[in-house]
Order: structure tokens, then C-alpha cells, then sequence
């Protein structure tokens, strides 16, 4: 998927949840119920910051989208150039050893045989 793309799809699905959010509002701001009356002016300033918390989100993910977007860029060039391109392998396989001791702290097979040579 391109970005741009991506982009407009989230700014897509911002504008649904905002609309959903003002019909909710309205749906509830005429809707005649004593009891509700409280808790629909509770829920239409929780509505409000919803949709507010919401839109910072999508500005956030924008926003981050928009830095991947750049790092990709840059990622790219820095492979393509012609100095990357010349870089060689000098990696050396490493062979598996043994691990570990019997008793680690007893002295080892080389120490003891220069000590042996010593005496």
C-alpha cells in the first residue's frame, strides 16, 4: 500500500468515528428522558473528549507514518550507494567448542602442564 494512500485511509476512518460521534450526540441530546437527561450531557462532554482524544491519535499516527516514510527513504539511498554496494564480507566462521567443566574450579588441563614445566 502506498503512503499516501495510508494516509488518506486514516484520515478516512477519523472523519467516520467524528461523525458517528456528533449523530450519537445528537441522537441523544433529543432523545426526552429524565433520567438521561443528566447522563446525556455527562456522555456528550465524554463524546466530546473522546473524539478529541481520537483525533490526536490519528495526528500522532500521521505523524509517525509520515517518519517511517522518511527512514525508508533514507534507508534506501544509504544502501544504494556505490560505496555500500563495495563492501566485502571478511566474516569468519566460529566452530562450536566445548563448554563448561566437570568442577569449575579445579585447575585446568594447560595450567597444570605449564605448571608441571615450570617445576
Amino acid at each position: 500500500m502506498k503512503p499516501k494512500n495510508s494516509t488518506t485511509l486514516i484520515i478516512n476512518i477519523a472523519i467516520g468515528v467524528l461523525v458517528l460521534a456528533v449523530l450519537y450526540i445528537g441522537y441523544l441530546s433529543f432523545k426526552k428522558d429524565d433520567k438521561l437527561e443528566k447522563s446525556s450531557q455527562e456522555a456528550t462532554i465524554d463524546l466530546g473528549a473522546q473524539a478529541i482524544l481520537t483525533s490526536q491519535q490519528v495526528n500522532q499516527t500521521l505523524k509517525e507514518f509520515d517518519n517511517l516514510k522518511r527512514s525508508i527513504v533514507n534507508s534506501i539511498a544509504v544502501f544504494s550507494l556505490p560505496d555500500f554496494q563495495e563492501l566485502k564480507d571478511f566474516s569468519i566462521e566460529v566452530f562450536p567448542e566445548p563448554v563448561g567443566r566437570e568442577n569449575p574450579f579445579s585447575q585446568t588441563s594447560w595450567k597444570a602442564q605449564i605448571d608441571a614445566t615450570i617445576k
